[in-house]
Order: C-alpha cells, then sequence, then structure tokens
C-alpha cells in the first residue's frame, strides 16, 4: 500500500494525489504505529495544502520517536515557511542535524531559516555551499542549491561570488532543466549587474 500511496502522489495529476493520500490514510488506519505510513500521509497532506494537519501528524510522531529525522526536518520546513516561526524551526533543524550532520534536507531547510533571520546570513552560507558539496554534481538538486546560494550571496554584498554561483547553476539548467522561466529571468538579472 505505502508503495502504491508514494507513486500515486508522485504523479502531477490532482486525481492521482487525491487516490495517493486516500492510500495513505487507510494505511495509518491499517497501521496506527507505522511511522512510514504517518510521515507519508503528513508529507502528502503537506503537499495538498493542508499544512496544519501535517504538522500536527509530525508533531506526533516526534512525541513518540524524537529522533526520527524526516519528521524534525519537514515540521521545521513548515513552522518557517507558514508560521515564520524561524527560531523554533531552527531549533528542530539543528536537532536532526545533530543526529546526521551531513542530511541534504536538513541542510536545506537550516540554510532556508538562517537566510530568513537576521544577521544569519553568513551561516545560511555556509549551509548552502556544504549542501552544493553534498549532492551530486549536475542535478537539479545541485542547482537549486546553487541558486539559494547565490541569493544569499547578493544579500550579503558578496555579487562577484553570487554570479560565480549563479553561472554554475545555469550551466546545470542546461542539461537538466531546472529552474522556472521566472527563476531564469531573476538569475540573468543579477549576472548582469554590475553592482548591489
Amino acid at each position: 500500500i505505502l508503495n502504491a500511496a508514494s507513486k500515486l502522489v508522485s504523479f502531477d495529476s490532482p486525481p492521482l494525489k487525491q487516490e495517493g493520500l486516500r492510500l495513505f490514510e487507510h494505511a495509518v488506519t491499517l497501521w496506527p504505529t507505522s511511522v512510514d505510513a504517518r510521515l507519508g500521509l503528513a508529507s502528502t497532506l503537506y503537499q495538498a495544502t493542508e499544512a496544519e494537519r501535517a504538522k500536527r501528524i509530525y508533531q506526533e510522531v516526534l512525541e513518540q520517536h524524537p529522533n526520527e529525522v524526516r519528521a524534525l526536518n519537514d515540521l521545521a520546513w513548515i513552522l518557517q515557511e507558514h508560521e515564520q516561526r524561524y527560531e523554533a524551526a531552527l531549533e528542530l533543524a539543528n536537532r536532526g542535524l545533530r543526529l546526521v550532520p551531513d542530511h541534504r534536507d536538513l541542510l536545506d531547510t537550516r540554510g532556508t531559516i538562517l537566510s530568513n533571520l537576521p544577521n544569519r546570513l553568513n551561516e545560511a552560507r555556509n549551509d548552502f555551499a556544504r549542501l552544493v558539496q553534498e549532492l551530486p554534481a549536475d542535478t537539479r538538486d545541485q542547482a537549486r542549491a546553487l541558486l539559494q546560494l547565490g541569493r544569499v550571496c547578493v544579500r550579503l554584498q558578496d555579487l562577484a561570488r553570487a554570479k560565480e554561483h549563479l553561472q554554475d547553476a545555469l550551466e546545470i539548467d542546461r542539461k537538466v532543466s531546472a529552474f522556472t522561466a521566472a527563476e531564469r529571468t531573476e538569475i540573468n538579472g543579477i549576472i548582469q549587474k554590475d553592482s548591489i
């Protein structure tokens, strides 16, 4: 059931995603203690813009399994993205990274959180730089990490480094189509700047 549900929610079709959601709900009914079923349900709910319900499930999982890094990451993301509770989100991300120091999703989440906190941009840059190194070369994920790194460098007034990272990101984008048209426009706009 879990494999079928995961496959259905991976499709870009609302009816298939709904069916996947129903399967995850059924799996949780069948196996209420299954962490994988509950995390799958929470992730699917989040994708279906039911962040509040997803948040509750992640919190329940963490009450029973405090070291579940997927729940730590996803709950941290919800807190920073939907509630702007950056300090609480940072605490969760740090907890996860103490357990798994090179966890890619957690590095991305913490970098995003830090980029929203005053005076923490250097730390955000460090996380995104680490993430770029950890990710397989020339992948969509690496291109997206380079975009984040470039954005942080712009905010740190380091235009030269921002341009380097964003040019690298565009090189990857040419191979794997990692960005939207709006993101490409943003990147090209920064690359063409003479100063910030």
